[in-house]
């Protein structure tokens, strides 16, 4: 069975594309629902995920542009 984006979630194209706000809200919905089956499960704890988040978040902040108080890295 093909599984892509489309198939998950009907999402509105815009010249080919898909919007922004939807995939980034696809996206939200999907990691919150894999994360309470995790916790469901037992495998994994909020507090164990919210520290996991703030690491990443830490070691991407420059790569993503931003810096850790929300100013952006780029030139302007």
């Amino acid at each position: 069975m093909d599984c892509t984006i489309e198939h998950a979630l009907p999402i509105t194209r815009w010249n080919g594309k898909y919007l922004l706000a939807e995939t980034a809200i696809y996206t939200m919905l999907l990691s919150h629902a894999l994360f309470e089956i995790l916790e469901e499960k037992g495998l994994v704890t909020r507090d164990e995920v919210t520290e996991r988040v703030k690491k990443l978040e830490n070691e991407t902040a420059f790569r993503m542009g931003r810096s850790n108080d929300g100013k952006s890295n780029l030139p302007s």
